[in-house]
């Protein structure tokens, strides 16, 4: 049985149509289309992006997109995504209502009654004598007298200008995103890290000596370093795989792996 790479080859083969037209009617780097057709997802970007490059190539050569996200599915050992139609007919769950919580406010407020009720009849005019300390204690303090400055004070030489503030240690990743973009995140020597980010989400990440970061979508994304905008480096003009940020590399500028935004105009 063919795969579904082959079989899109096929179908795009019998259309006449070439990896580089097929590019420039989806916006999909030919690398990706190749990389579709040779069954060997790992060098495409994301899940999401994924589905989206599998569907969009079968659209624009003719193939049905419901079997070859059926067959992504099964070679990739992806979990299937509900459609809008199935989850619309879902049933909706209801958490059960809380009738503890209603239970305990209501005690509390009889008891409140009750002492209330019980201190007004042994201590009529108890409350007058609270309601003066909390006047006495919520007033504010007198303040002190303005005193004027003399000849002596305006002639003294001004204190010297706050020094400086001390240098981040380390590195400060912020990542700002205006559209939706599939990264790939490792800080340090931690464990690799996989999200998508939202238009107008704002993420700051902390990490000693290194940062290796993947994006899907280059223009969807602002990255700054300790402050400083930076342009990564991108093959393909849509894509960043692995670019490695160091102290280093943000103090000389490029160092094969990335440089901040001015040098990249």
């Amino acid at each position: 049985m063919a795969t579904l790479g082959q079989e899109l080859k096929q179908q795009r083969e019998a259309c006449g149509k070439s990896l580089e037209e097929v590019s420039k009617v989806t916006n999909i780097a030919a690398r990706f289309l190749q990389a579709i057709e040779r069954d060997d997802y790992r060098e495409l970007p994301g899940e999401l992006y994924n589905r989206s490059f599998v569907r969009q190539l079968a659209k624009a050569i003719g193939y049905d997109e419901s079997r070859a996200l059926q067959l992504y599915e099964r070679q990739s050992g992806s979990p299937r995504i509900l459609t809008d139609e199935e989850v619309s007919r879902a049933p909706e769950c209801l958490p059960p209502p809380k009738t503890g919580n209603a239970l305990l406010l209501a005690l509390s407020a009889a008891v409140i009654v009750v002492v209330v009720a019980g201190t007004s009849y042994a201590f009529p005019g108890w409350w007058q004598v609270f309601g003066y300390l909390l006047i006495s204690k919520s007033a504010p303090p007198p303040s002190p007298p303005v005193q004027e400055p003399s000849p002596l004070a305006e002639s003294a030489p001004q204190s010297p200008p706050p020094a400086p503030p001390t240098p981040i240690d380390g590195l400060t990743l912020e990542l700002r995103a205006t559209g939706k973009c599939w990264t790939r995140l490792q800080l340090d020597d931690g464990k690799p890290e996989e999200f998508t980010l939202l238009p107008d989400e704002v993420r700051l990440y902390r990490a000693k000596d290194k940062i290796v970061i993947s994006l899907g979508a280059r223009q969807a994304v602002s990255v700054a370093v300790n402050g400083r905008p930076l342009q990564l480096p991108s093959r393909d003009g849509i894509t960043v795989k692995r670019a490695v940020i160091t102290p280093d590399t943000l103090e000389t500028g490029l160092i094969g792996a990335l440089a901040p935004a001015a040098s990249l105009q």
